[in-house]
């Protein structure tokens, strides 16, 4: 589904995963290339031909959720638990950051719910936790709307869902936090 053009796009249905069993399709890195987890392992597929187990895929954690972004820089944002990766286009190199680095709050993780990028570019990371953001400016993630000192500015830390209006304003859902508006 491409929500900015407002369009689904089909693939085949005739996608053989040759020696694989019960293959969940992740996501479509381009055409023709596939990210799958299946009772055999995860890989990519690529034109119905080869599988490749990138190395990186065995240091992640929950490898089944993993989700990922491709963003207008043409940058692959890779998400799964608490942990989030960035491969900047043209480089092999994955970025690694772990988001548990923030702490914990009511004795629970980051958990990453999604990733946004932002009308600016930036990449907004809403969690169990709160809300994040990677600033290509600064290269780091920062954590938004908490106050160190007076604590939780959200009735609910616990974001569910993340929308960006045509004016830039973020407007997030918390369970049990209603809707809250960010400018």
């Amino acid at each position: 589904i491409n929500f900015s053009k407002g369009e689904m796009q089909e693939y085949s249905k005739d996608i053989h995963f040759s020696g694989f069993s019960n293959v969940h399709i992740m996501g479509i890195l381009e055409e023709g290339k596939y990210l799958f987890h299946s009772d055999q392992g995860a890989g990519v597929f690529e034109n119905g031909l080869s599988h490749s187990n990138p190395s990186w895929f065995d240091s992640i954690p929950y490898l089944e959720r993993l989700k990922f972004l491709k963003d207008s820089r043409e940058n692959l944002w890779w998400y799964s638990g608490n942990e989030l990766y960035l491969q900047l286009k043209d480089e092999q190199e994955i970025r690694h950051f772990d988001l548990s680095i923030f702490g914990y709050i009511n004795g629970r993780g980051n958990s990453i719910r999604t990733i946004h990028e932002g009308r600016n570019g930036n990449v907004w990371i809403p969690t169990v936790n709160g809300l994040y953001g990677y600033d290509y400016k600064t290269d780091q993630i920062e954590r938004y709307l908490y106050d160190k000192e007076k604590g939780d500015v959200l009735l609910s830390q616990f974001i569910t869902t993340l929308y960006e209006d045509n004016d830039q304003v973020l407007w997030i859902g918390a369970s049990q936090g209603g809707l809250s508006k960010y400018k």
